[in-house]
């Protein structure tokens, strides 16, 4: 998608590494979210989902993971408004780097979209403001995911300036 072959990469004289551009960076993003709105109440039950609608989904997940990846330097380390993050390409390694305090914050992708993309999910490193959502996160067998994922909706307030809020679940570490 255009949104994506066309994200623009801010330089900062004072920095040897690239920076994004959030607001931009957002923008494109919302862009390709709009596309799948409708295929919300679908993704809970990958039974009744459409194969193009599926499809649609798997599109959006994966041009989402190569936007990051474009981003990442050969430590697999991005800039993002001047704070360093992290990418973890697994659960196991995101708790590895929280056991080792090396996150100060994170965003989880949700599992709605996690399911249609078979697993190919990512979590990213990146500012955030609810430190309680981590505990629930955490403790997966108390509620389902439905329920956890409601109850991230609800404290996700209008603080929240990266990318679509409906469609990312923020943690502070």
């Amino acid at each position: 998608m255009a949104a994506i072959q066309d994200l623009k990469v801010c330089q900062d004289p004072k920095m040897e590494t690239e920076m994004v551009d959030v607001n931009l960076l957002r923008a494109d993003f919302q862009k390709l979210l709009e596309k799948v709105t409708t295929a919300e109440p679908y993704i809970h039950t990958p039974q009744s989902t459409s194969k193009k609608l599926e499809d649609q989904v798997q599109y959006l997940t994966k041009q989402h993971i190569n936007m990051v990846a474009k981003l990442e330097d050969q430590e697999g380390r991005v800039q993002r408004n001047n704070i360093r993050v992290r990418l973890c390409r697994s659960f196991d390694e995101l708790k590895k780097a929280l056991h080792a305090k090396r996150l100060k914050y994170m965003m989880l992708f949700p599992a709605r979209l996690r399911v249609v993309a078979k697993g190919k999910s990512w979590y990213c490193a990146t500012p955030a403001d609810s430190w309680d959502l981590l505990k629930d996160w955490r403790t997966p067998r108390q509620r389902s995911p439905e329920e956890r994922w409601e109850d991230a909706l609800c404290a996700i307030g209008p603080g929240t300036r990266w990318l679509n809020p409906r469609n990312t679940l923020w943690k502070k570490l």
